[in-house]
């Protein structure tokens, strides 16, 4: 095993608190919460999956059993998508999207909210 010296730590360090200071180093990230059973949420799978592969943007999908309690409040229906930068909610939509070119849109909103 390589180990980094003391000054490579550094900066790596002073990189990422230069890029927080630039507006984030973070990409978006879009959080699917889904429903097992729901209809929607099926019908929608496939164009998730297709957008997963696609987009170079983190996803993570998040079965309703297992939901943060602080994303509870946010979750009303299933499924649920909702967009983080930088740890903060910058954009939402609920219902079923069975187009990947408009999750493709809803990440856009993610990548503009960066800039």
């Amino acid at each position: 095993m390589v180990r980094k010296t003391r000054r490579q730590r550094r900066n790596k360090q002073h990189t990422r608190r230069r890029n927080r200071r630039r507006g984030g180093e973070e990409p978006p990230t879009i959080i699917r919460f889904w429903l097992n059973g729901c209809g929607a949420c099926a019908a929608s799978e496939e164009a998730w999956t297709q957008f997963e592969k696609e987009s170079p943007i983190k996803t993570l999908k998040i079965e309703s059993s297992a939901i943060p309690p602080e994303w509870s409040e946010e979750v009303k229906a299933f499924p649920t998508y909702i967009v983080v930068v930088d740890g903060k909610k910058v954009a939402k939509e609920q219902g079923a999207i069975t187009d990947s070119a408009k999750l493709k849109k809803l990440a856009a909103k993610g990548k503009a909210r960066r800039r």
